[in-house]
């Protein structure tokens, strides 16, 4: 798994974050998988378990920064929360 760091240049004058439901937990490993093989910056992460959540469970996958068509077979066909 990629760490991600802090960086000096931007993709875009101002930060888009956009928070979409993925259905499964398998789905979310996928999409991190093919996140990986296109070279995307990504970040998993496991609750700690300090609330209803059991700890380790996955619950963000966070995605770049990349140009928007990068994300083009990748997390577009999930809605948006």
């Amino acid at each position: 798994m990629k760490q991600l760091t802090h960086t000096t240049h931007s993709i875009s004058p101002s930060p888009i974050c956009n928070f979409c439901k993925c259905p499964t937990e398998n789905e979310l490993e996928e999409i991190m998988a093919k996140a990986k093989a296109k070279g995307l910056p990504y970040y998993l992460v496991e609750d700690a378990g300090r609330t209803q959540i059991a700890a380790g469970s996955r619950t963000v996958l966070g995605l770049g920064p990349a140009p928007v068509s990068e994300f083009e077979g990748l997390s577009d066909h999930l809605k948006l929360m």
